[in-house]
C-alpha cells in the first residue's frame, strides 16, 4: 500500500504516519501527532484550500451465521475497530479543521469520505458484524452530515460528507471471503465467479471514479453513492 501510494507522489509533499486504529487506549495521542503535523498554524503554513479524510480502515470480523458468534470479546474488538474508531476519526478530523478555520479566519474545504458498502444498506447472510460496522458507519456519517449542512442563510462552514461503495474489489478481503467455508453460498459463488471470470472491480479503477466525484464536487452531503451508481 505505501509503495502505492508513493507512486503518486509527483509534485506533492508528503508524509507517512503509521498507526493502530485498533488500539484505542493510545488512539486519542496517534491522531494527535497526525492533526498537529497537519496544523497550518503550528507548522507556519498557509491555510489548506482543502482537507479531505478517507476513512477506509476496517476489517470483516466474524463469518458465519450471527448465531454462531461465541466469543463476545472478539465481537467487542471487531465492532471497536470497525465503528469506534472510525467514527473517532472522523470526529477528529472534522474538529481538528473546523478549529483551524476558526483561528485562522479562513475557510478551509473539509471533506469526509466514509468507504461504505452495499452491505451498510442490504443485509448478507453470514456478514453480519461487517454489515452492522457499515450501517453504523453509514448512519453516523449522513447524522455529521445533517450537522455540518447549512442553507443559504446560514454562514456555511464548508463540510462535506460522503458515503461511497466502491463496489467489490479485487482485493485480499475478497480472497479471504473466498477461502471462507461458512460463508453463505450465494455470496461465495459470487465472489469465486468474480475472481474466475476477473469481473471484480480493481481499486484504482474505483479509486478513480471517487477522485472525479471529490474533484466535481456537485454531490449532497450526507449521500450514499455506489460505483454502480456512475457506471
Amino acid at each position: 500500500m505505501l509503495q502505492q501510494t508513493t507512486k503518486t507522489q509527483h509534485l506533492l509533499d508528503m508524509t507517512h504516519h503509521v498507526i493502530d486504529l485498533s488500539d484505542l487506549d493510545n488512539l486519542d495521542d496517534n491522531l494527535n501527532d497526525i492533526l498537529d503535523f497537519s496544523s497550518s498554524s503550528k507548522n507556519n503554513l498557509p491555510p489548506f484550500e482543502k482537507a479531505i479524510l478517507i476513512n477506509n480502515a476496517g476489517s470483516l470480523g466474524h463469518l458465519g451465521p450471527c448465531m454462531n458468534i461465541t466469543s463476545l470479546k472478539e465481537l467487542q474488538t471487531s465492532l471497536d475497530f470497525n465503528i469506534t474508531s472510525s467514527l473517532w476519526v472522523s470526529t477528529r478530523f472534522v474538529r481538528s479543521f473546523s478549529q483551524q478555520q476558526q483561528q485562522q479566519q479562513q475557510q478551509t474545504k473539509t471533506v469526509v469520505v466514509n468507504i461504505s458498502s452495499l452491505c451498510a444498506i442490504e443485509p448478507f447472510k453470514t456478514m453480519g458484524v461487517y454489515c452492522t460496522g457499515k450501517a453504523a458507519r453509514d448512519m453516523f456519517h449522513t447524522v455529521l452530515a445533517k450537522e455540518t449542512t447549512t442553507t443559504e442563510e446560514e454562514e456555511g462552514n464548508n463540510i462535506k460528507v460522503l458515503n461511497y461503495a466502491p463496489g467489490a474489489l479485487e482485493t485480499e478481503m475478497a480472497d479471504e471471503l473466498i477461502n471462507c467455508n461458512v460463508l453463505d453460498k450465494d455470496l461465495h459463488n459470487f465472489y469465486v465467479t468474480s475472481k474466475k471470470d476477473k469481473t471484480a472491480i480493481m481499486p484504482q479503477d474505483s479509486a478513480d471514479l471517487l477522485l472525479t466525484v471529490l474533484m466535481n464536487d456537485d454531490f449532497e452531503s450526507g449521500s450514499h453513492i455506489d460505483y454502480w451508481d456512475l457506471k
